[in-house]
């Protein structure tokens, strides 16, 4: 079986600017870290990373931010609570009974059975 263009049900596709080092021709010899880079006036740029780390990419942002320019701004700095704060949207009602139904869905469009798995 061959897939064509109506099977396709989804796509991504992004930019995002990586941090090469001299001598770093191809892009899958670039690393996947990220770098915070401080311009004048406080100006913050974050380059690199991956979709997965996009949450720590962020905290790491933040509280270089706070951590210099708190004073400035007479912030009280706290602990970050972003590891324990859920994702926008992310607390979804009844993901067990969605996830089946969409993978029976998909599978039946492709004409494969689909077997539950016990955990997602």
């Amino acid at each position: 079986m061959r897939a064509t263009a109506p099977d396709v049900v989804a796509g991504w596709a992004g930019v995002r600017p990586l941090v090469a080092s001299e001598g770093q021709p191809l892009p899958s010899d670039v690393s996947r870290d990220f770098e915070i880079d401080v311009g004048p006036e406080g100006m913050y740029s974050i380059a690199g990373g991956k979709l997965t780390t996009c949450r720590a990419m962020a905290e790491a942002l933040v509280s270089r931010v706070v951590d210099q320019e708190g004073e400035r701004f007479g912030w009280q700095t706290k602990p970050c609570r972003t590891a324990e704060t859920p994702v926008f949207g992310g607390n979804i009602d009844g993901f067990d009974r969605y996830a089946s139904s969409a993978a029976n869905a998909l599978a039946g469009g492709w004409n494969v059975r689909w077997r539950q798995r016990s955990a997602w």
